[in-house]
């Protein structure tokens, strides 16, 4: 049969539930163009595919090219299935926390009314400097895309996990067990010798919190985000304890109409809508940020009309990254040099990533730096290919757009500079066999270890160790 869908056949659920069961059942895909123009008057790309049951002796035609196999994934290979998360990747990408609460927060540009402002915490340190102990920095997607520096205009109040209070209570915190003791812990009580820091400890900012954030807690259907209204709804501590002694981390936005990763300081509070990752080399913002990193990203998360919904666990955990130390100073200083010329750019001219990528995508923009911004791209993408020894690789960035308008009335896609599809499918289908090889390998080394997403939540503190040795 010949089929015609949307360019999405070959993306997540729709693939995992439709062209990979019928490979799996003895299907073949016999001929697949992957971009097709729809010729009527709806601006879409469309898929078309064409399945026979059980093989055939002629090779597949992928866009007219007689290829191997096709996969379900609509590129050359043998990998049909999902990437499996890579046990060496545990612990290296993060969820921001969630507040719930913007009473957490000292704010003088939102509108939010439950938000405090700036002058009420500087009279809360004045009067007991200890108070700054609680309060951090506090930062989201719109500062990493919108600011030049990438700077904070935000602090939100913090408890961590801490208990609630001390009180009198049956039995002490020395002599009871482990089980009395998670009990207590759970309820936020506990006995007036428990050793640790309690939120009373600040009882000025606990004060704040209990009027600005438990009355909206106090709806919320779930016990434990009614109980410790206190502590942020996700606190991730595996985050925080991943990124402890880093003085810096490399964030996204989650929601971004561009690939664009920064660098943040250590010890923020990191929100939600951001994603953050416990290196702090540019080696490995060469990594994350050249287009073999954008192509799996654009594969293995979801978009929104023109923007990239980046999902960290399905995307770094199973990115299978380069193992060549050799590598490693070609990296570094190709990351080097394309983040300080960026970081130029975006402070010279006062704009974030989101307007810069508008202008580094823009084939009408001609102006010096930013021509000299898409050559240390390239420049770094050849480094990272070179890092996984795919020197035959030698792909060349073309601007192009998804589709074109209609009619007046229609906006076209935006331009992209990227490598042609070609390339890019030759890319993906080498990284999806080596996220085979990588997974096979780990589970003959240690098939009962646990596997990497399940231990994400309670990563082990970091260094500033590479990802690769």
């Amino acid at each position: 049969f010949g089929l015609i869908a949307t360019n999405t056949i070959r993306q997540g659920d729709t693939r995992e539930t439709g062209l990979r069961p019928i490979l799996t059942a003895g299907g073949t895909i016999i001929a697949a163009r992957r971009r097709l123009v729809w010729p009527g008057a709806a601006a879409v790309v469309v898929s078309v595919v064409h399945v026979l049951k059980g093989l055939v002796d002629a090779p597949p035609v992928l866009d007219g090219k007689p290829v191997s196999r096709i996969s379900a994934f609509l590129v050359e290979g043998g990998q049909d299935a999902t990437p499996a998360a890579l046990r060496a990747n545990a612990g290296i990408a993060f969820v921001g926390s969630y507040l719930l609460g913007m009473g957490f927060t000292f704010d003088d540009r939102t509108k939010e009314p439950a938000a405090n402002r700036l002058a009420e915490m500087a009279r809360l340190i004045a009067k007991d400097p200890r108070n700054a102990a609680r309060i951090r920095p506090y930062i989201g997607g719109e500062e990493v895309n919108d600011s030049p520096t990438h700077v904070h205009h935000r602090y939100a109040i913090d408890f961590a996990d801490f208990p609630l209070r001390r009180e009198a209570m049956d039995g002490t915190w020395q002599d009871a067990d482990e089980r009395q003791r998670q009990k207590w812990l759970t309820r936020g009580i506990v006995p007036l010798d428990y050793p640790d820091s309690v939120a009373a400890d600040w009882p000025d900012l606990l004060a704040i919190v209990e009027e600005r954030v438990k009355p909206e807690r106090d709806g919320q259907s779930r016990d434990a985000l009614r109980e410790r209204w206190w502590q942020y709804a996700e606190k991730r501590p595996g985050l925080y304890a991943a990124i402890r002694g880093l003085d810096r981390v490399l964030a996204i936005s989650l929601t971004t109409k561009h690939m664009g990763f920064a660098f943040l300081p250590g010890g923020m509070i990191y929100a939600h809508r951001l994603g953050v990752f416990a290196v702090s080399h540019y080696a490995e913002f060469a990594l994350f940020q050249s287009r073999v990193h954008e192509i799996w990203a654009c594969t293995f998360s979801s978009s929104q009309t023109d923007r990239l919904l980046y999902t960290p666990s399905d995307v770094v955990e199973t990115f299978p990254f380069p193992n060549a130390n050799s590598a490693r100073a070609s990296l570094e200083r190709a990351g080097k040099e394309y983040h300080e010329a960026r970081a130029a750019v975006m402070q010279s001219t006062n704009k974030g990533l989101t307007e810069t990528y508008n202008r580094f995508n823009d084939p009408e923009d001609q102006d010096p730096a930013i021509i000299r911004l898409r050559d240390l791209h390239a420049a770094m993408d050849r480094a990272v290919l070179g890092a996984y020894g795919w020197t035959d690789l030698r792909p060349v960035a073309i601007h192009e757009r998804e589709w074109e308008a209609q009619d007046e009335d229609e906006k076209p896609a935006p331009w992209r500079l990227r490598w042609p599809e070609a390339d890019r499918d030759t890319v993906l289908a080498r990284l999806l066999d080596l996220n085979r090889s990588r997974h096979e390998a780990e589970a003959q080394a240690a098939p009962a270890a646990t596997p990497a997403r399940k231990r994400r939540g309670r990563a082990s503190p970091t260094s500033t160790a590479p990802l690769f040795e």
